[in-house]
């Protein structure tokens, strides 16, 4: 009887979950989003829009953004008098304001948040002589956390830690308080997969996307969407052609899509990366056992769940390396991220900060090194960790022309916009 070897497992602690950076590039993009959509608005009710300065250069409205940057560079002066004297912009203030106004909000909703689950209704302290408790306190010594969470009870609510990593809070479930006597084992896998998130960082970072998210869909998004559609409808009411006014609604369709699939895609590596941490401090995999086959679409569906399907949590657990693969979804987000990143912070400096054609020019130029960066860092890391993983566990290493075919069509899908 043969046994075939066990491959060689990657410590997931060693070279990271590689979703920091794309963390850093999604928060950058809905940063530099609120100023430069918040000015579109402004410009657009007030008539500030600058068609009609175009049209006085020479350049046509309907053209490229590039074949219209083309001829306005060279009628660079005569552009900016006609703009100051005829169609001022909105103040600096709706730029660099607007920002701060979501940063404030976002702030606020990161505090109230953790404090309105906390009032639910049927929560309740877990009771000190239960025996969850101390299995909890038994996990978290386990996974190292100094300071074990508050553990709450809701019977109508799911498993889940929330508040912030300093203070984090362990919701529990009637389910899963009733397995720490009925199956120990199954609770404290459960128990330890949620520590892990403690352990990981990834309370603080998931309230703080979701308070920032949230206040931008209410203070930019929103707005914006109501402008353009009726700007759409109605293009009389408001200033701008009609082709315009479509760009900007298939923009924030796009924006939308984007934050939430990154967002998702981001948090299912944070889950399989919990999942990891929690085997390697002793939880059963058969806690993962019980997955249902795939069906038809769930390939699809799979993009929108902030949760992997039970199959593909198995197969990281079971090490065949999902979490440190060269997929497609992340390259191409990465790439229509970088290329809005780019195109939404070069209109302000270009508008406000810089008068001179050629130091305006060469402004925007170092101005691409923020989104450069950002790709260089999350396409880097990504095929850092997969040449890393594939020579360590000696399996073939993904071809890194696909990562670079996904990240053009991304690049090329955000400059269409």
């Amino acid at each position: 009887m043969t046994v075939e070897p066990v491959p060689p497992r990657v410590d997931e602690r060693v070279i990271g979950a590689g979703t920091t950076v794309r963390f850093v590039l999604l928060m950058v993009l809905l940063f530099v989003a609120s100023g430069s959509m918040m000015r579109d608005v402004v410009s657009g009710i007030s008539g500030a829009n600058g068609v009609g300065c175009q049209l006085a250069a020479g350049a046509d409205p309907d053209a490229s953004t590039l074949r219209v940057q083309l001829v306005l560079l060279q009628q660079t002066s005569a552009f900016d008098e006609c703009m100051a004297r005829h169609q001022p912009g909105p103040p600096w203030w709706v730029v660099l304001g607007w920002p701060v106004v979501v940063l404030l909000g976002a702030a606020v909703l990161f505090r109230a948040i953790p404090r309105w689950r906390r009032r639910a209704r049927w929560a309740s302290p877990l009771d000190s002589t239960h025996d969850a408790h101390r299995l909890v306190a038994e996990a978290a010594a386990t996974a190292g956390v100094a300071r074990p969470p508050r553990v709450v009870v809701d019977p109508t609510a799911s498993v889940v830690v929330y508040g912030s990593n300093r203070r984090p809070t362990l919701r529990l479930s009637a389910d899963l308080l009733h397995s720490a006597t009925t199956d120990p084992e199954q609770f404290r896998g459960v128990v330890l997969h949620e520590l892990a998130h403690i352990r990981n960082g990834d309370v603080t970072l998931y309230y703080v996307t979701t308070a920032l998210w949230r206040m931008f869909l209410a203070a930019v998004l929103t707005p914006y969407a109501v402008w353009a559609v009726v700007s759409l409808v109605q293009p009389s009411w408001w200033s701008g052609d009609e082709p315009s006014q479509v760009r900007r609604v298939l923009l924030l369709v796009l924006l939308v899509l984007l934050v939430y699939l990154a967002r998702a895609d981001v948090l299912r590596s944070r889950e399989v990366c919990a999942d990891l941490a929690a085997v390697r401090w002793g939880a059963s995999p058969h806690i993962w056992a019980a997955a249902a086959p795939a069906r038809r679409w769930s390939a699809f569906a799979e993009l929108w769940r902030t949760h992997p399907r039970l199959d593909l949590r198995r197969a990281a657990v079971a090490g065949t390396g999902e979490l440190f693969g060269l997929r497609a979804l992340p390259m191409f987000l990465t790439g229509v991220a970088a290329t809005l990143v780019n195109a939404q912070v070069r209109e302000p400096v270009q508008a406000y900060l810089v008068r001179d054609g050629l130091l305006r020019e060469w402004m925007s130029q170092a101005l691409t090194l923020v989104p450069s960066g950002l790709v260089v860092g999350v396409v880097g890391i990504a095929l850092w960790r997969a040449v890393v993983h594939g020579v360590r566990t000696s399996r073939p290493v993904p071809p890194a022309w696909r990562a670079g075919l996904w990240l053009g069509f991304g690049l090329a899908a955000g400059s269409c916009s």
